[in-house]
């Protein structure tokens, strides 16, 4: 009798895997916003994390180095108050252009993401901030109408208070 149980929860598994891939389980989520600020003075506010707890509505906590193949610990909290906590791996930095890192549920293939920060400089003093999110894995189909409704107003708000704090400093450098 017990093997039928595992039998069946195997078997559940193998339809649910064949399932998930024929539905995609890959969701990219993206917003960008201009930023009267030039790409230098974004670059500087994002790639110190020391400062995300007194401007960062959604990644309240992150630390490690900022080196690809490095760990990141990273904390988030969405705009529900729920809060996430979970290591990631550096996988790419371009100073004043981009930074990304992947995370994992588990193991891979079961809930992954990447997270990307890309500046596009506009001028000397404008620029365009992006905040991208891709996510794969076999979780992805359960959670994807909760994680783009969800994770989108949190990049909304994580961005507008980028620009705030980046365009007061900007302000306050070209007054000093």
């Amino acid at each position: 009798m017990k093997y039928w149980k595992a039998l069946t929860l195997i078997a559940l598994i193998l339809v649910y895997i064949i399932a998930t891939k024929s539905l995609n389980p890959k969701l990219e989520i993206e917003e960008s916003i201009e930023i009267n600020a030039p790409d230098e003075k974004i670059w500087d506010i994002i790639s110190n994390f020391g400062t995300y707890p007194d401007w960062n509505t959604y990644i309240k906590y992150i630390e490690g180095d900022l080196k690809p193949g490095k760990s990141l610990y990273v904390e988030t909290e969405n705009m529900n108050a729920n809060h996430a906590k979970y290591h990631a791996i550096v996988t790419k930095v371009v100073e004043n252009r981009e930074l990304s890192w992947e995370g994992r549920l588990l193991m891979s293939g079961i809930y992954d993401s990447e997270r990307s920060f890309v500046i596009t400089s506009l001028s000397e003093s404008r620029s365009i901030f992006t905040f991208r999110g891709n996510y794969t894995g076999l979780l992805v189909p359960l959670f994807r109408a909760l994680v783009r409704k969800g994770e989108a107003s949190d990049y909304k708000r994580m961005n507008k208070a980028l620009k705030v704090r980046a365009e007061k400093l900007s302000d306050q450098a070209g007054q000093g």
